[in-house]
């Protein structure tokens, strides 16, 4: 019992860290998300030019960089609207409008960072299948726009089913005559008088609980959990049809020629790699405390830690959304030759910058 007791105070002193950072972690989310918001929109610019959108990998980069776009769009309304950050059933508000735009927040929210996900997995698998199966005529179309534009319309699809489901639960009550749930009480009197709130969907039966918590921990295994373990096997996968690649050609014509000559397949491989790393630092470790939350009870001390923690690893997704454009830019000679072309600049780079695009 001791132990258990020096456990628990020192997770009480561990989650009262936490909460004195709070405000300044949702600060600092807030100003890297709007630094995402400018720098993604000059990104979608480039990849919708047309010599840019004419593979399906850049198509699959495209609907990324929308989707980064959307959910830090998102992540500016709610640091100015809502009066809590973490929790959707803490949603209050004496306009029944406003009520439903700030739980619309969250579903697209969940929407885009979903979509952003599999998009990457796409990306990164169509960019296998390319390097194994160039030279086989059938497999051609998969480097089409169209091919690209279709998976995606798939993704936005059934992500949109989710999402709807989700918007589904969530009901806008006014008068409540009941306080908010505990979670509620760092930002707000969950006693107080609140003409309109946010509540899930009442649950009478078993299998009614059984049903929600199930969908709750197939929608975290769909939209986090199997793309963050996806994208390291699949960047494993990269690695070794690099060196396959490069073992089968002389060294001779390992020049320039050969990296240029990829990118017209698309973004490059060592690209993608550095990418499906990056949402795995990300993605994985927001997908684990989306499920373990499932197992706690609202009042439990865990949910508190588990919530407070989702701050510090959505910095990092929003730092990973403005790290690609800064990577395309490093590492893609299209895209610098575009960027280019766009403010007119004949003059051509530097050695030093063009050199590491080769694989």
């Amino acid at each position: 019992m001791n132990s258990n007791s020096t456990d628990n105070e020192h997770l009480r002193i561990f989650i009262n860290l936490l909460r004195n950072l709070e405000d300044k972690s949702f600060f600092v989310n807030f100003i890297l998300s709007v630094f995402s918001i400018f720098i993604n929109i000059f990104h979608v610019i480039i990849l919708t030019r047309k010599s840019m959108r004419a593979t399906s990998i850049n198509v699959f980069m495209i609907g990324i960089a929308i989707c980064d776009l959307c959910t830090t769009l998102t992540t500016v309304y709610r640091y100015f609207s809502l009066v809590d950050f973490e929790y959707p059933e803490c949603i209050t508000s004496d306009s029944l409008v406003k009520a439903y735009a700030d739980a619309m927040s969250w579903s697209v929210q969940y929407h885009f960072k979903r979509c952003s996900s599999w998009l990457g997995i796409l990306m990164a698998g169509v960019r296998i299948l390319i390097m194994r199966k160039i030279s086989n005529a059938k497999f051609s179309k998969i480097m089409k726009p169209i091919f690209g534009i279709s998976l995606m319309a798939i993704v936005f699809g059934i992500s949109g089913i989710l999402t709807t489901v989700w918007q589904y639960e969530c009901q806008v009550i006014e008068n409540r005559t009941y306080p908010l749930s505990p979670n509620c009480a760092e930002h707000q009197d969950i006693h107080g008088v609140f003409r309109f709130s946010l509540i899930l969907r009442p649950v009478s039966t078993v299998a009614d609980v059984v049903i929600l918590r199930s969908y709750f921990i197939s929608d975290s295994i769909i939209s986090s959990l199997i793309p963050g373990i996806s994208f390291p096997l699949l960047a494993v996968v990269l690695i070794r049809e690099i060196r396959k690649l490069e073992k089968s050609r002389t060294r001779a014509i390992r020049t320039l020629s050969t990296a240029e000559n990829e990118e017209k397949y698309g973004l490059s491989t060592k690209l993608i790699g550095l990418m499906t790393v990056a949402a795995f630092l990300s993605e994985t470790p927001l997908g684990l405390i989306s499920i373990f939350k499932q197992f706690f009870t609202k009042g439990d001390i865990n949910i508190r830690l588990l919530t407070d923690l989702v701050i510090y690893f959505t910095i990092l997704a929003t730092f990973v959304s403005i790290l690609h454009p800064v990577l395309c830019l490093l590492m893609s000679s299209k895209y610098c030759e575009t960027l280019r072309k766009m403010f007119g600049i004949s003059k051509t780079l530097p050695n030093s910058v063009t050199s590491i695009h080769i694989i």
